[in-house]
């Protein structure tokens, strides 16, 4: 019947959305290496999510891939906190790539990638004028990346920037839109149903195996 259908239907997408986050701590747990550390870095990420335009799969693999950047971030000023926040903000000056390419952008400046300077100019319009306005040093092929002073100097120019152009409050300002609004109601009923599900994951995990067995 249609009740049925439609009551499965509602069932595997709270299992999925249950699934979904279990997953995304667990992935969390596994770079951190500390439990206290993850819990707070996870309802961190949730809790941004709630008041930006972004989908929580875009917030959890950005924060997943700052946290295995962690020590990185901090000899370049950064924090994994600080980093999705800066991400968010790239995110917001152009919303078609948001916080996934501006996380790209950033991963691979501080990792001394050049193809993240490209990204950042093709995509949120950071250009080398703009990283030389904001106190990066040029050499004759461009912006090298070599020295951990430069990287710095590249994401405090990054960070002028964006503050320039959104006062630090972009992401935020997005979500107040209709079309952030919805993205944030829709992530806010997966979480829902991810939250009733939570207890439930170990029982339908083990039925599940039990299942595949018989099988």
């Amino acid at each position: 019947s249609q009740l049925s259908n439609a009551t499965k239907a509602l069932t595997d997408s709270m299992i999925g959305a249950a699934a979904a986050l279990e997953q995304y701590k667990r992935r969390i747990d596994i770079v951190l290496k500390n439990p206290a550390k993850s819990d707070k870095y996870f309802d961190f990420l949730l809790n941004y999510e709630k008041i930006t335009p972004y989908e929580l799969p875009e917030v959890m693999n950005a924060g997943v891939a700052f946290a295995a950047q962690e020590k990185t971030l901090k000899r370049v000023g950064e924090t994994k906190e600080s980093a999705v926040k800066l991400a968010g903000e790239l995110g917001s000056i152009n919303p078609t790539a948001g916080i996934t390419e501006a996380q790209r952008a950033l991963s691979r400046v501080i990792a001394g990638d050049p193809n993240g300077l490209e990204i950042l100019r093709s995509q949120f319009n950071v250009t080398n004028e703009t990283l030389s306005e904001g106190g990066v040093k040029m050499s004759a092929s461009g912006v090298p990346l070599q020295t951990l002073t430069q990287k710095q100097r590249v994401v405090d120019a990054i960070n002028k920037y964006v503050q320039d152009l959104t006062g630090g409050r972009g992401a935020e300002d997005q979500s107040t839109t209709l079309q952030g609004k919805l993205s944030t109601l829709s992530s806010q009923v997966n979480k829902t149903m991810a939250k009733v599900m939570e207890p439930l994951i170990p029982a339908l995990t083990k039925f599940t195996e039990a299942l595949t067995k018989f099988l």
